[in-house]
């Protein structure tokens, strides 16, 4: 999961390269030193013991970077005027409809669901999809696809942190430095330069 994870997070570099030799956008000295700090940050937070089983699945991690990488190009250049509950309605409506059509789930499952079961569903569309895609679309409109997408490697710090806070799991001191190097990254990211 690590790896994968790290893998995915390589996004925002892909972001950053193509705003500047395609979109042509510059990018200063204090950007780059942003996205080197995050870069490491994750590194250290989520390095741990990491087995490369399936060359395959490392290049789908990484073709799945790229396509976010094109997919959060594309967003802040097209969605400048477009509302951000209105563009993730768009968004999530296609990928719910392309994840039916390739798995063809099982229509019968959802009347199963006990009570409990539909509020779990439910909070994690709202709570882990809606909300946070509308947030990031939101952001889009008033930073730099590159500068959005290193905000966005927070992501990773957040969901470890919480993984410690709510489940227990133990955050060991280079965990920490790694996080802190996010944190200080994203502070960066707001200077000018």
């Amino acid at each position: 999961v690590a790896l994968a994870a790290l893998l995915l997070f390589t996004f925002p570099i892909f972001v950053n390269i193509g705003s500047h030799f395609i979109l042509k956008e510059r990018m200063g000295r204090t950007q780059v030193i942003s996205l080197i700090l995050a870069t490491m940050g994750l590194m250290i937070l989520l390095w741990g013991p990491l087995f490369v089983h399936s060359f395959k699945a490392v290049i789908y991690a990484l073709s799945a970077a790229l396509a976010y990488a094109v997919y959060v190009l594309l967003s802040g250049r097209l969605q400048k005027g477009v509302e951000p509950l209105s563009s993730s309605l768009y968004v999530i409506s296609a990928a719910a409809i392309t994840l039916f059509v390739w798995h063809s789930p099982s229509m019968t499952k959802p009347f199963h669901f006990s009570f409990e079961d539909f509020l779990i569903v439910l909070g994690l569309a709202v709570v882990c999809t809606v909300i946070p895609l509308t947030l990031f679309l939101s952001g889009l409109q008033k930073l730099s696809s590159s500068k959005a997408s290193i905000v966005v490697m927070i992501e990773p710090v957040v969901a470890t942190i919480a993984a410690w806070a709510v489940l227990g799991e133990k955050l060991s001191a280079g965990q920490s430095f790694g996080a802190g190097l996010v944190v200080i990254a994203l502070v960066l990211n707001t200077k000018k330069g």
